[in-house]
């Protein structure tokens, strides 16, 4: 998997009552999603978009993409991010693409005890989480390779 690294800029949190008065179609969609995910989700422009973001206070992070639109049928992609030390850099470790709206939470759940499984195991911090799925990555080749040898 390609590591995408991640800047967290500073919009973040709930539109403004002064936003909320000019806000398109599509940021009242994405405000209504985030709201209905719970009080732990909140806005927050990351890559140049708004997306929606949980922080799950354990150096790994989710971000919501791809449903900034009025379209009720576009499906979100959900990454889920090791962040480094300082909380600024991160590092996508895992992705999930084609996720409905009505299964973000579920998906984003799903994603949390991921990281608390990666975490009881040790994987902690990002550079434990790289050399793990480095590892993960080298089995798959070699099973791979296995597989093609026993045909």
């Amino acid at each position: 998997m390609a590591v995408k690294k991640r800047w967290k800029l500073c919009n973040e949190g709930k539109l403004g009552i002064k936003e909320q008065t000019k806000m398109k179609e599509k940021d009242k969609v994405l405000q209504a999603l985030c709201d209905g995910l719970g009080e732990n989700y909140k806005l927050m422009e990351i890559d140049l978009e708004l997306c929606i973001y949980r922080d799950f206070g354990n150096r790994f992070e989710v971000e919501v993409s791809g449903v900034h639109t009025a379209k009720q049928n576009k499906k979100a992609t959900i990454y889920l991010w090791c962040m480094d030390a300082t909380g600024a850099h991160g590092y996508v470790i895992k992705k999930v693409g084609e996720v409905p709206r009505n299964k973000i939470g579920k998906t984003v759940e799903e994603l949390y005890e991921y990281s608390e499984n990666l975490i009881s195991q040790g994987y902690d911090c990002y550079e434990k989480v790289q050399a793990y799925l480095k590892e993960l990555v080298k089995k798959e080749q070699i099973k791979k390779e296995e597989d093609n040898g026993a045909r």
